[in-house]
């Protein structure tokens, strides 16, 4: 697939966007995750808190990392009613 050349937490740390720079051509595409708790009987068996959770995977190719970063938050927030903070820094 690629690479994942920057991983970025929200303030919450509920979600997680990847920045992965592709083998075969060098652009850029990212990959959004929620984290998902795990219930308490489940934890207890596999002792694990949860998982990250795929919740988007955005098909669109950028040519800097710098343009995938700014359009995670935009596809995060017109797909889902959480808003996604910007994630420029």
């Amino acid at each position: 697939m690629g690479e994942v050349v920057r991983v970025i937490y929200s303030p919450s740390e509920i979600y997680k966007v990847e920045i992965i720079k592709r083998k075969r051509d060098g652009l850029f595409t990212f990959l959004i995750h929620k984290w998902i708790e795990h219930d308490p009987d489940i934890k207890e068996i596999i002792n694990e808190e949860g998982f990250w959770g795929p919740l988007f995977n955005q098909k669109s190719l950028t040519d800097t990392a710098e343009r995938a970063i700014q359009t995670a938050p935009e596809t995060r927030n017109s797909h889902h009613s959480v808003s996604f903070p910007r994630l420029i820094e």
